[in-house]
């Protein structure tokens, strides 16, 4: 199983003006959706509050035994605000209270099920990594994979010492560039994994994207991609069957191909 984190719901706002409101996001159902392509089981541990829309999870067979109701806060919603180049900028339209409680991440809160999971991936804002919690999942007695996304670029100064704690760090062009990567994917890719990483992953949108684990470097192009990839999720999909593969079959390139089928078929659900 692969266990990812955080449920949003979003209210997109595309370079063109046109929106896309009520959008079940936050990156944890489109990491599962991506899970369960490669053909590994998913689940989800987050807060949320009540009555939250379970048809997607119900439709993609996904694991909700990690989602905790909070009756007497909101789900957390958001504005997700997408430049032409790709740039996405978040507004929190949730009280900080109800984004504290939802947003908690403790091994403590996961179901003992979840505990044994083979995978586990989460988004982060490279300035505010939680390496504790980190270690802690990789401390667990089956070691899994553990999995990070820059869900952003960074804003501030950084301790690059996080990046040591992930075996698998994605990131896109910009953000690995913010975090002092040379602006080449595949030249970000070595040197996400020459910090500590085992495996650099370089999104590059409808570009494709490139990994590398401190040895190889593995390619492989966007299929199909059409519309604004971003906005749509594409790259949160991709990291989850990147991770579940990775985990499963533990191949590089295998994963990277995964990744690139799983994106597609998200596009195109």
């Amino acid at each position: 199983m692969l266990v990812t984190f955080s449920v949003i719901i979003d209210d997109v706002v595309l370079p063109d003006g046109s929106t896309r409101m009520g959008l079940l996001g936050g990156g944890g159902p489109q990491t599962a959706f991506g899970a369960r392509h490669a053909g590994l089981a998913a689940g989800i541990a987050a807060g949320v509050g009540r009555g939250l829309e379970r048809a997607f999870f119900e439709l993609h067979e996904i694991d909700t035994t990690g989602l905790r109701e909070h009756p007497e806060l909101p789900t957390l919603r958001a504005w997700q605000l997408f430049e032409a180049d790709g740039t996405r900028t978040q507004v929190w339209r949730s009280p900080r209270s109800a984004i504290r409680t939802q947003l908690a991440r403790s091994i403590e809160l996961l179901p003992p099920a979840y505990r044994s999971a083979s995978a586990f991936h989460l988004g982060v804002h490279p300035e505010a990594v939680d390496v504790e919690f980190l270690a802690a999942l990789r401390a667990l007695p089956q070691r899994p994979l553990v999995s990070v996304e820059c869900f952003r670029p960074a804003d501030g100064p950084i301790d690059l010492g996080f990046i040591a704690g992930c075996d698998v760090l994605f990131a896109n062009e910009t953000e690995a560039i913010s975090l002092g990567a040379p602006d080449d994917p595949e030249a970000a890719a070595r040197w996400l994994s020459a910090q500590g990483a085992s495996v650099g992953v370089i999104g590059c949108g409808r570009r494709g994207s490139v990994a590398c684990d401190g040895e190889s470097v593995v390619s492989a192009p966007a299929q199909g991609a059409t519309g604004d990839v971003a906005a749509l999720g594409a790259g949160n999909v991709y990291c989850g069957a990147f991770s579940a593969t990775l985990a499963s079959a533990g191949r590089l390139e295998a994963a990277v191909h995964a990744g690139a089928a799983a994106a597609a078929a998200w596009l195109t659900a």
